[in-house]
């Protein structure tokens, strides 16, 4: 993905000074190429991507499209994975201390 400068003042006088750009494309092939190379000796790996790491819902979509599993460690992640279509036993609740 190659942007000129043209382009990028075009998207900040559109968006405002902070903005993200993804290629969804590349992590999906980035997200693919990391499991197969784990899948070439580990055939039953599964991943779970961190949410804590980077909750872009559209990211967390194209992982559970990938059959990857949601990892959260807080209600506020919990319920994106819900609400974005994560299946409750795809969701790893992690961390310390979890109240019922």
């Amino acid at each position: 993905m190659v942007f000129s400068w043209n382009t990028l003042d075009a998207l900040s006088r559109d968006h405002g000074d902070g903005f993200y750009l993804v290629d969804t494309a590349r992590f999906s092939e980035n997200y693919d190429e990391f499991l197969g190379a784990f899948r070439h000796s580990y055939p039953h790996t599964n991943l779970a991507y961190s949410y804590k790491t980077n909750y872009i819902p559209r990211l967390c979509q194209i992982v559970d499209a990938r059959g990857g599993f949601a990892e959260v460690v807080s209600r506020m992640e919990y319920d994106l994975a819900l609400r974005i279509g994560v299946q409750p036993e795809r969701i790893i609740f992690n961390g310390p201390y979890k109240r019922a």
